[in-house]
């Protein structure tokens, strides 16, 4: 009786992640025509071993480095690029909007123009960020970042700019320095 609870347990959750999942076919019918696209896919195991790179951690920027990616359990990047406008089917994005719109997922940042749209999604975890998402469609452009995991301010700046996550120069953030470009703009 045991076992075909264990079983039935595992089956239920296995399912339930299943219909959460982000389809990843989307990307394909979002990138046949693309001119040039991108994937970063990093799991768990991923992560530890890139944050194994980083050697004994002792120097500050690496030490950082590490911490942030101490917590994350995963990171996705999807970016495709386009010679002219409507060479993606604006209705393919449908279902990244209805998986960021849902479970979990708060929206923090909306962001609409005449043809551009840009969100920012915080997953909230247990007295922490459980992820960040960065949705951006454009008429010649269409990226996601999703970065799961238990985040900080401080996690998401010591991450920015590196491992394919853009620059967020996020300079509130403590010991986050500021482009030497923006201090001369």
């Amino acid at each position: 009786m045991i076992i075909k609870t264990a079983v039935l347990a595992v089956l239920l959750a296995w399912t339930a992640f299943a219909q959460t999942a982000l389809d990843q076919k989307i990307f394909d019918r979002i990138g046949k025509n693309a001119r040039e696209s991108s994937k970063v896919e990093l799991d768990p195991d991923t992560i530890r071993m890139g944050a194994g790179l980083l050697g004994d951690g002792k120097d500050g920027d690496s030490k950082k480095l590490k911490d942030a990616l101490s917590g994350l359990q995963g990171v996705m990047i999807r970016t495709f690029g386009f010679e002219k406008e409507g060479q993606y089917d604006a209705a393919d994005l449908k279902p990244i909007r209805e998986y960021l719109d849902g479970l979990g997922w708060s929206k923090i940042v909306d962001v609409k123009e005449k043809k551009e749209e840009s969100a920012i999604y915080i997953h909230a975890g247990t007295g922490k960020m459980g992820g960040i998402a960065i949705f951006s469609a454009e008429p010649k452009e269409v990226t996601l970042v999703l970065i799961q995991g238990s985040l900080s301010m401080d996690k998401i700046a010591a991450l920015s700019g590196k491992m394919g996550i853009p620059d967020m120069k996020l300079s509130h953030s403590a010991g986050a320095k500021s482009d030497k470009k923006d201090e001369e703009n």
